[in-house]
């Protein structure tokens, strides 16, 4: 994995520009277990997709001053096609990478890249809805209440998110209160739901931060 992370940075040192290798990357990172080695990509700021440049510099490939933009994704054109599913699923990937490292800031950034998507027919897809649980609690960890969603989510995708997430809402909307009883209640009578979106461990951790939160909220 590192071998694959130093090769692209090597082409593209501030990883700006997306390719397929990227998802292939992020996928078998979280396979192997090796995601660490990977952030060295995964953390880096995505400016370019292709599509969004139409590059006619006639410069060799070989002169430093030619941007990776004008030639990464002819260049890994063979690695695949990118589709919006792609780019969902690789952002997603990015904001669990960080859920391992406990860097919840950086896991809110990626995650929320993820519920703002532009959709169409005025839905949201279910990427984008699996996202949107984890962001909740991320948010919960980060700054020990219910995140807001950013004003730029798309509408279809607010109301998909209010619809799908009721169970999310809930427990998030309990956090910054004195409910524990309540709060564990529905900590504890979602179990399954909680097992079937494979987040029982993020929202166990946000339960062990809900006192931390009590105390740091008295304090304010």
């Amino acid at each position: 994995m590192d071998l694959a992370t130093t090769a692209l940075l090597r082409i593209d040192p501030d990883g700006s520009t997306f390719t397929p290798l990227h998802h292939i990357l992020a996928i078998n990172a979280f396979a192997t277990n090796a995601v660490e080695p990977a952030l060295k990509l995964l953390g880096a700021d995505i400016l370019f997709y292709p599509g969004m440049t139409n590059s006619k510099d006639t410069r060799p490939l070989c002169d430093p001053d030619v941007p990776p933009s004008a030639f990464m994704p002819s260049a890994t054109a063979r690695s695949g096609t990118i589709t919006s599913a792609k780019v969902l699923e690789y952002e997603l990937l990015c904001g669990m990478a960080y859920m391992e490292r406990r860097d919840w800031a950086s896991a809110r950034t990626a995650l929320e890249r993820v519920i703002t998507y532009p959709c169409k027919d005025r839905g949201a897809s279910a990427i984008m809805v699996a996202a949107h649980k984890k962001w909740l609690l991320v948010g919960l960890m980060h700054e020990g209440k219910a995140p807001s969603l950013p004003a730029h989510t798309p509408q279809g995708a607010q109301s998909a998110y209010q619809l799908l997430n009721k169970r999310y809402s809930s427990f998030a909307s309990l956090f910054d209160t004195f409910k524990q009883a309540e709060l564990k209640e529905e900590f504890e009578s979602n179990q399954d739901a909680w097992a079937e979106d494979a987040n029982t461990e993020l929202i166990a951790e946000a339960m062990a931060a809900y006192q931390k939160w009590q105390i740091v909220n008295l304090r304010k």
